[in-house]
């Protein structure tokens, strides 16, 4: 996945160059935009902005690093009649991790334990209908040894060491535990994309992520958790208004790759992406937006283009993962192979919904996701709660007044197992039968960053100010549930968690904004460890892990 890098003081010495350019280029005329980073500073200011009725919500349940740089800079979407370009801001985002990785939602990145540098800055030209945006990522991982659960070398089928014990088949999933033994380092084609406007439509083609529903930390069917898919896309070029409200959509198709530390069998390691959301803003409810996306991702055979996949997003695939599975009691140590499933599509349907209320300084949240399509109508109201997973949030800015204001967020996630799986086979969220690499890309879910058969509650408290802001947070998250009862966890069985807080903050200084985050925390039962119990008092302790975390991101400042 990602090549070896032993010097990490050349990404340092080209970040700085990157930081220092833009102040001579602006002096001999060339303009500097902005291209916010998904779940970044900008981001976050375009949602204050929302909240505090200073800017409209269209078009932002379907955002992409892309269309938010068209609100930082709004100029930059008039369609010039000569050529235009303007220099892109450098982001620089560092991590530090003490003991553990600790990585969400920081796109091709893995931050992995140690320390951890995502640097992006580029190039946005215009030519009439034409977008070009160029904005390669330059990332590093120091990727420290750590403790890991190697895949069993008797299982079957094989697999690479680093791969999870946790997923193998029947529900399988490409999701390392650690990225290899050595220090990673790349460059790849992050947020870049060219973009066709014909009006009421655009098209065109991107590598850049892309982020549909409403959450702020874990987005069910698609976040930034993971690098950006390359895909095709059609989007409406502006909203379809009618007389009930406003539409507004999004079409890809992508392709998906597996991980350096999966399988060996090349002949799977692609697969195809397909994808439709649609917004819809009621005009009876201002700042009301209601969503509906699916994605379905199939195999790719060698030598395929995958553009017969362009519809998938409308197709039936059925329920493989309630076909029949053999029992194999000694599976992790026979060498007979495990039978398999014929390969075949698989699927993620979600329903979001986003109420901004600016009189209140409020907006509220929820996403609703099915892992497993439904056999009928009936089948769907008798068990609504399987394969299912929901976010639910809110912020709360206190705007009266004026000098600083108190910022509220709460954000609640579920993909744990729900009691159907008395009824009908319980399957993790994100894996698959018939797609051994599950809903993943090169290693990383698509989705939620907690991960497949997680659940998190996230809080936090700021205080925003007219150039700065100082805020705690605290949260916890139970670890891949699902995982549980598989034979990779051993008795006594226990709960893998993490509960940690923190501090964050942030100032703009000459134009660009630094913010910084430190927080600590213990994981309990790290991999669900935990020893044996006590002959005497039936007490068994568990691997306890602490680990730390520094954070700093510079990235140039725009209004709240």
């Amino acid at each position: 996945m990602l090549a070896s890098m032993s010097r990490p003081s050349l990404i340092a010495g080209l970040i700085l160059a990157l930081a220092l350019l833009p102040a001579p280029a602006r002096a001999q005329g060339v303009e500097l935009g902005v291209l916010p980073i998904l779940s970044g500073e900008v981001e976050d200011r375009i949602r204050l902005r929302q909240i505090l009725g200073r800017e409209g919500t269209a078009g932002f349940l379907l955002r992409t690093p892309s269309s938010l740089a068209m609100r930082a800079s709004p100029d930059s979407a008039s369609a010039a009649r000569v050529v235009r370009w303007r220099l892109l801001a450098p982001v620089l985002s560092t991590s530090w991790n003490s003991d553990l990785p600790s990585s969400f939602n920081d796109g091709a990145l893995w931050a992995g334990r140690g320390l951890n540098v995502r640097a992006l800055a580029g190039v946005r030209i215009e030519a009439g209908r034409i977008s070009l945006v160029l904005a390669p990522e330059l990332l590093y991982a120091a990727n420290r040894d750590l403790q890991t659960i190697p895949y069993p070398p008797r299982a079957r089928p094989a697999r690479n060491a680093w791969a999870t014990p946790f997923h193998p088949l029947p529900e399988s999933l490409d999701l390392p535990q650690r990225f290899g033994d050595e220090p990673l380092g790349s460059v790849v084609t992050g947020q870049s994309s060219l973009t066709v406007s014909a009006g009421a439509v655009a098209f065109g083609v991107a590598t850049e992520n892309a982020w549909w529903g409403p959450a702020i930390r874990n987005g069910l069917l698609l976040s930034s958790h993971a690098a950006g898919v390359p895909h095709l896309f059609v989007k409406t070029g502006r909203p379809l208004r009618t007389k009930a409200g406003s539409f507004e959509g999004r079409w890809m198709l992508g392709h998906l790759e597996e991980s350096d530390y999966f399988d060996g069998d090349p002949a799977n390691d692609r697969r195809t992406l397909s994808g439709l959301g649609v917004t819809f803003q009621p005009a009876f409810a201002d700042g009301l937006t209601l969503g509906v996306a699916r994605m379905v991702y199939a195999p790719l055979d060698d030598g395929a283009t995958g553009l017969g996949a362009a519809f998938d997003f409308a197709r039936s695939v059925g329920r493989p993962n309630q076909e029949p599975w053999p029992d194999t009691p000694d599976a992790w140590g026979v060498e007979e192979p495990l039978p398999e499933p014929d390969p075949g599509p698989d699927q993620v349907t979600s329903l979001f919904a986003r109420w901004v209320l600016p009189d209140a300084g409020l907006e509220v949240y929820g996403e609703w996701a099915r892992f497993e399509q439904p056999a009928s109508f009936q089948d769907l109201l008798e068990f609504p709660q399987h394969a299912r997973g929901h976010t639910l949030g809110l912020q709360w800015v206190d705007a009266r007044g004026g000098g600083a204001h108190l910022r509220i967020q709460a954000e609640l996630t579920n993909l744990e197992p729900d009691g159907s799986w008395r009824q009908r086979g319980a399957t993790s969220t994100y894996t698959s039968r018939v797609v051994p690499q599950g809903y993943t890309h090169l290693g990383q879910v698509l989705g939620a960053a907690i991960g497949p058969g997680a659940s998190s509650q996230w809080l936090a408290a700021d205080r925003l100010g007219g150039g700065w802001r100082a805020g705690a947070f605290a949260a916890r998250v139970r670890w891949d549930a699902a995982a549980h009862f598989t034979k990779a966890v051993v008795f006594p069985r226990r709960e893998d968690i993490s509960v940690f807080w923190g501090l964050r903050g942030g100032v703009d200084l000459w134009g660009w904004a630094l913010a910084a985050e430190v927080a600590t925390g213990v994981r309990l039962n790290y991999l669900f460890q935990t020893f044996q119990p006590d002959p005497r008092t039936g007490q068994a302790e568990g691997v306890d892990v602490a680990n730390t975390t520094l954070a700093f991101t510079l990235s140039r400042s725009i209004a709240r």
